[in-house]
């Protein structure tokens, strides 16, 4: 996995259906206050189950700063094995570290910088429309 942006983990939708409905069909972006109630933190990248032999590398997670931060950039499982993590940008996480817990796995020279978002929109997010998306791979099939 390499030179991906990750942004939004832990983001939220506050949209009502009726709202959606009406979004969609006018293909709008549509900008609201955040929600109240507490957002989970999510990890950025995740390696689960029998992972082995990756290389995750060169990749940027972050969130928004009206967003809460992330839980962490980077977690590696302890059933995962023999994979190696480098030169990653983690910034805005709830824990300041890359969750390293299987066997083998080398994690070196990645930047964590939990303080302050590098994203600084506040106060509002941007809503998702799914359909958009839906839409787009219906169109485009690969």
């Amino acid at each position: 996995m390499t030179g991906n942006t990750l942004i939004d983990n832990g983001s939220a939708n506050p949209c009502d259906a009726a709202d959606m409905r009406e979004r969609n069909r006018n293909r709008q972006i549509m900008v609201q206050p955040f929600p109240k109630e507490p957002l989970p933190n999510l990890d950025g990248i995740v390696l689960t189950g029998k992972t082995m032999g990756l290389t995750i590398t060169g990749n940027a997670t972050d969130n928004w700063g009206v967003a809460p931060p992330m839980n962490r950039g980077i977690r590696e499982e302890a059933t995962c094995m023999n994979n190696i993590i480098c030169a990653n940008n983690v910034n805005h996480t709830k824990r300041p570290d890359i969750l390293v817990q299987g066997t083998n796995t080398i994690s070196d020279v990645n930047l964590v910088i939990d303080k302050k978002p590098y994203r600084a929109l506040t106060g509002n997010i941007q809503v998702f429309v799914p359909r958009i998306i839906e839409d787009f791979i219906r169109q485009n099939p690969s």
